[in-house]
């Protein structure tokens, strides 16, 4: 499990102000916003390598805050994959796991089955030059893994694919998560990939956090018209709850009124949106 509380960073002049939330073992959850929103910052703060000004980061309930990047038990897949270029596909998949001086008995038989279920047997021996995009990343995943991380931080790894290889990796991922129990915490631009993967959700915005909570509820009922907006629903206006009566409210905007579906506990001002 990550916790992270009220967590602080100073990135030159850009500040991410006391942000915190919690990924369960074994769920996903996704980190958005839009560029500059400090979504990065907050995944390397996490990762060890961008000091914190305040605020703790927890891992399985020990606290990793000023702990050095190599003794935190984090995998990482970045928005640049970072294979290096002087090693083989197998030299790349087996470092993190051996710089960590991780037994080969214990991660070996976790690199066959990852190797196994990526696909990427016949590409041990070549070089990161001669691979695809999706080849790389399916690599780059598989070396994420290798070391048995605590916590998996994905920081946009999709972003440079073209749309079918993307939606072939989610699935990958989605398979991997299921059957290893990993928890991962996955920095993203694209809604449909963070609906696709994520449990739960965090809209950042300037640094700061605008929505958080479980996927379909934040996608569905944003807490705000900022949110709404980044979701890409333009008619947002506000309204007035009159009553409500068996899950169904009346609500009026300017001097219409509208019925829509709606919790007993609805009342006062709402934001009201049509969709098409």
């Amino acid at each position: 499990m990550l916790e992270v509380d009220a967590l602080s960073v100073r990135n030159g002049a850009f500040r991410l102000g006391e942000v915190s939330l919690k990924v369960e073992t074994g769920a996903c959850h996704a980190v958005l916003g839009p560029s500059g929103a400090g979504k990065t910052t907050l995944l390397h703060a996490i990762l060890g390598v961008t000091p914190t000004e305040s605020g703790r980061i927890l891992l399985d309930g020990v606290e990793v805050t000023r702990l050095p990047i190599e003794r935190r038990g984090v995998g990482y897949v970045p928005q640049q994959i970072g294979l290096f270029p002087h090693l083989t596909v197998h030299g790349n998949i087996a470092y993190s796991a051996r710089a960590r001086r991780v037994p080969v008995e214990r991660f070996q038989p976790l690199l066959d089955r990852l190797v196994e279920r990526t696909g990427i047997g016949p590409l041990l021996k070549r070089y990161p030059a001669t691979l695809s995009g999706g080849e790389r990343q399916r690599v780059a995943l598989v070396r994420a893994l290798a070391s048995q991380p605590r916590l998996v931080l994905m920081d946009e790894p999709f972003g440079s694919l073209n749309e079918s290889l993307r939606r072939e990796l989610w699935w990958l991922v989605r398979e991997l998560q299921a059957e290893y129990r990993l928890t991962v915490l996955l920095v993203s631009h694209d809604l449909t990939e963070a609906y696709t993967l994520a449990d739960h959700v965090t809209i950042l915005a300037e640094g700061r956090v605008l929505d958080q909570g479980e996927t379909a509820e934040v996608f569905t009922r944003p807490a705000g018209a900022e949110t709404a907006r980044f979701l890409g629903i333009e008619n947002v206006h506000l309204g007035h709850v009159l009553e409500v009566s068996e899950g169904l409210a009346t609500v009026r905007v300017g001097d219409a009124r509208l019925v829509a579906l709606a919790p007993e506990h609805a009342q006062g001002e709402v934001l009201v949106s049509i969709r098409g």
